[in-house]
C-alpha cells in the first residue's frame, strides 16, 4: 500500500491598487486661485494618496515643487503656487496598504492670479525738480505698489521700487516716457497699469 501525499496549493491574490481619477481641476484648465483645490475620486484599497506639485513660469524657471501625502481625496496647496501666471503639473498616485502603490494620475493646468489682485487706480506723474513724484489711490489690499519708470530708447529703466503711498524716481530731462505701476497684494500680484509719462 502507497502512502496518499496530499498537495495543498495555496493561490494568494493581491489586490492591485487602482489609478486615482482626478476631477479637478480639468486638464488645460485656467484657474485664478493661487491656492487651487485638486480632487480625485476615492480609490477603495488606498490606504492614503502621494501628490507631487510642480509649478513652473511658463517656458522658464520652477516656482514651487514638492511631494506630500494625504489621507484626503483632494488637496490644497498651504501657500501659493504663484504670485502671476503659472504651468502646474499635479499628479496623484494610490498607496494601498505598505507597498502597492498605484500608477500616477496626472493633471495639468495654468494658474493667472493677477485678477485678484486689483489694478492701481489714479495714476499721476508730477515733477519735482530733478525728481518725478509718481502717485496713485490707495487700496488697503496692496502691501506694497511696484513702480517702473522708463526713459527714452537710449535711457532704458530708469527705475524699479516698491513703495506704499508714492514713488520718487529720476527725472531724464523731462518726465519719463512710460511708468508702470502694479499692485503687490498678500498672495498674488496685480496686471501692470501702464501710463505715458506726463500729468
Amino acid at each position: 500500500m502507497f502512502p496518499v501525499v496530499y498537495h495543498v496549493f495555496f493561490s494568494v491574490f493581491i489586490q492591485a491598487c487602482e489609478l486615482p481619477t482626478i476631477i479637478t481641476p480639468g486638464q488645460h484648465d485656467h484657474v485664478v486661485s493661487g491656492r487651487p483645490v485638486t480632487s480625485w475620486l476615492p480609490v477603495a484599497t488606498a490606504t492614503g494618496y502621494e501628490v507631487s506639485v510642480q509649478s513652473r513660469i511658463p517656458e522658464g524657471e520652477v516656482i514651487v515643487q514638492f511631494t506630500t501625502t494625504t489621507a484626503d481625496t483632494r488637496f490644497i496647496p498651504s501657500a501659493s503656487l504663484s504670485r502671476e501666471r503659472a504651468v502646474v503639473s499635479m499628479k496623484v498616485k494610490a498607496r494601498c496598504g505598505t507597498s502597492s502603490v498605484s500608477a500616477e494620475s496626472e493633471r495639468v493646468f495654468f494658474v493667472d492670479v493677477r485678477s485678484t489682485c486689483p489694478l492701481p487706480a489714479q495714476v499721476s506723474s508730477t515733477p519735482l525738480g530733478q525728481f518725478v513724484r509718481i502717485s496713485w489711490e490707495p487700496n488697503p489690499q496692496f502691501d506694497k505698489v511696484e513702480v517702473r519708470a522708463f526713459g527714452d530708447s537710449t535711457t532704458g529703466t530708469l527705475e524699479r521700487v516698491r513703495a506704499q503711498s508714492f514713488a520718487i524716481v529720476p527725472r531724464d530731462n523731462d518726465l519719463p516716457s512710460v511708468i508702470g505701476v502694479r499692485g503687490i497684494c498678500k498672495e498674488a500680484n496685480s496686471h501692470w497699469q501702464w501710463r505715458r509719462g506726463s500729468k
